[in-house]
């Protein structure tokens, strides 16, 4: 019995050992964050803009709106990681709130997450194939 435990906590070790480099998880919503590498032929876009929410505050965030089909990348450019990437379709909005650190794609939420005050972000754009 002690040799069958000794051979079970090595089997359970190694998958913890292995899943450690796994770099996709879930966010606080659910949601898959996918943090990858930003494709080569990724294009810069959006726009720094400031909105005024409905309780009369401003909101300062990225604003993104794409003429066709494609995958969205929002990247922290201190750290030089993705921490959002998802497909996005002709004419939807892409808005990414840094001061409700969340990001809303036709008034849907797609990221809800820790975007640390004083680091960079910005948005990327790959158009489907």
């Amino acid at each position: 019995m002690r040799w069958f435990a000794l051979v079970l906590s090595g089997i359970v070790g190694a998958q913890l050992i292995a899943g450690a480099g796994c770099e996709s998880t879930p966010n606080e919503i659910g949601i898959a964050r996918v943090e990858e590498r930003l494709p080569m032929e990724a294009i810069r876009v959006g726009e720094r803009r400031t909105f005024k929410n409905r309780q009369g505050r401003t909101d300062e965030g990225l604003y993104f709106q794409t003429q066709e089909d494609g995958t969205i990348y929002v990247v922290n450019t201190t750290s030089g990681r993705v921490i959002y990437s998802g497909p996005i379709e002709e004419d939807e909005k892409f808005w990414l709130n840094l001061d409700w650190e969340r990001a809303m794609q036709d008034g849907r939420l797609v990221y809800e997450g820790n975007l640390p005050k004083g680091q960079g972000y910005q948005l990327y754009f790959v158009p489907r194939p």
